[in-house]
C-alpha cells in the first residue's frame, strides 16, 4: 500500500473478512497496531470471527 491508503480508507477495510478469508495481524488490530499486543488481539478476534462463521 502507498502512503495515505490507511487515513484514507480506514483499517477496518483491512479487518472485513472475504468469503472464509479472515484477516489477522498486528496491521488489521484495533489497538495497539504494530505491536506484539495488537497481534495477539487481532489473533483473538479472527478466531472469534471463524468460530461465528463455521457455527453459522
Amino acid at each position: 500500500m502507498g502512503p495515505g491508503v490507511l487515513t484514507s480508507l480506514g483499517s477496518d477495510v483491512l479487518r472485513a473478512p472475504v468469503g472464509n478469508i479472515h484477516l489477522v495481524g498486528t496491521g488489521t488490530a484495533v489497538v495497539w497496531k504494530g505491536y506484539m499486543d495488537g497481534a495477539v488481539r487481532s489473533g483473538q478476534r479472527g478466531a472469534e470471527e471463524v468460530i461465528t462463521s463455521l457455527r453459522g
